[in-house]
């Protein structure tokens, strides 16, 4: 961290989107009680969802996900963060998290694109905030 970063958190100090404390000037965008609290999922349960919402519909052939979603819990307020408070860092953050675990799979990618939301929620936002997880 620069000494800029340490004199701008004297005067803004950094939150935690997750539980709104100070961040430690060794902490990025999340604080590291946040992070481990954060459920992360395992084959097991990615092959059960899997099962359970996409196998019979055949739409898709595979899926990753790293961590598990829960509702009121420190994962939303930080996905909140990024989508109402335009924490766009937030979104950089979570795709650097993220890219590892895409990376094990044995998927033929050449490019990721973000998801579209419907043009009133762009509006309405002014972003996508996939295009930042992207």
């Amino acid at each position: 961290m620069t000494h800029l970063t340490h004199f701008f958190d004297f005067f803004l100090p950094r939150l935690c989107p997750g539980c709104d404390k100070k961040l430690t000037s060794n902490e990025d965008v999340i604080c590291v009680d946040c992070l481990q609290s954060i459920l992360i999922t395992d084959n097991e349960r990615l092959q059960i969802e899997f099962n359970k919402n996409f196998r019979s519909a055949q739409v898709i052939e595979d899926f990753y996900s790293k961590f598990v979603f829960e509702t009121d819990k420190t994962l939303q307020h930080i996905i909140h963060a990024l989508k109402y408070k335009q924490r766009y860092k937030i979104g950089y953050f979570l795709g650097r998290i993220l890219a590892p675990g895409i990376q094990t799979k044995k998927w033929q990618i050449d490019i990721i694109v973000p998801v579209p939301i419907h043009r009133l929620k762009k509006a309405e936002r002014g972003f996508n905030q996939s295009d930042y997880i992207a």
